[in-house]
């Protein structure tokens, strides 16, 4: 019988996902389900151990829900967002170990340690949940749904979500700007690792591509400057660019920049400004 309970338990199966999975909310306000949820040591992915128990006579059929916010029990730890639905069976008495999948809540709190007690927490808002069922739908990096979930939580820049393949993480870039109601910026940054905190705030690299169009043979320059006429970078000296599109991809160090607006410049013949696009320091 544990066997077959382990095996339907699993997450992202060929489990129907009929009316006869329950909120695991319900199960426990009827009284038919125990549940116990402990920390593994960690604030992604699957960090969680759930432990279950039918109380009943009847096959239980139990569902977490992406979009739920389980709460730690020591408030200076983090609670856990769950992004990925998992369907559990539970045969009449039976009990049932699995794991949650998902991230935690706040850049500013530390990391439940291992065993770290939990509750069954709440639904999140509106915008989370669409979040969720976004990321349970996908399989985004794991830095990016991180990032994703602190830009709703902490109010981080949509630019701190960032992955090599930016075309990977497109639709999660997207659905945050749209939960937030802004313009999705055209850049990303990556920030400074901090072995004491989860999110150091400290902008370290800015990556972007943009294009910009001559009509004729001239001479490219490109440089970076403050809104206040600073020079903090030059990306290209000079270039000598044929009639047509162009296309520079940008990594560029923003270390100790401060927090701001910036736009890239790019002249013909040293002087004439052929193209301007802004980013932000937040």
């Amino acid at each position: 019988i544990l066997i077959m309970v382990l095996m339907l338990s699993l997450s992202n199966t060929n489990i129907s996902n009929s009316r006869e999975f329950l909120p695991i909310s319900k199960q426990m306000e009827s009284h038919k389900l125990a549940l116990e949820i402990t920390g593994k040591g960690g604030y992604q992915e699957n960090c969680l151990n759930l432990k279950l128990k039918n109380q009943t006579p009847d096959t239980l059929f139990v569902k977490l829900e992406p979009g739920r916010r389980i709460v730690c029990e020591d408030s200076s730890y983090q609670d856990i967002f769950i992004v990925k639905e998992k369907l559990m069976i539970l045969p009449p008495l039976a009990s049932l170990t699995a794991e949650g999948y998902g991230f935690c809540c706040r850049a500013s709190k530390g990391s439940p340690p291992k065993n770290a007690r939990f509750n069954i927490g709440y639904m999140a808002p509106a915008g989370w949940i669409e979040l969720a069922e976004v990321i349970n739908r996908n399989n985004f990096p794991t830095n990016a749904v991180q990032n994703a979930v602190w830009v709703l939580s902490d109010n981080h820049p949509i630019a701190s979500i960032h992955h090599e393949k930016m075309e990977e993480i497109e639709l999660l870039r997207q659905t945050v700007a749209k939960i937030k109601g802004i313009t999705l910026p055209w850049y990303s940054i990556t920030y400074e690792k901090d072995t004491a905190m989860l999110f150091s705030e400290r902008p370290e690299r800015i990556y972007g591509k943009f294009v910009y169009y001559t009509n004729k043979n001239t001479i490219i320059s490109i440089n970076i400057r403050s809104t206040k006429g600073r020079l903090m970078a030059t990306l290209v000296p000079e270039e000598t660019k044929n009639p047509g599109n162009h296309e520079y991809k940008m990594n560029l160090e923003i270390k100790d920049w401060p927090k701001g607006d910036y736009d890239i410049c790019v002249y013909e013949d040293y002087s004439n400004l052929n193209f301007k696009k802004r980013f932000s320091i937040e």
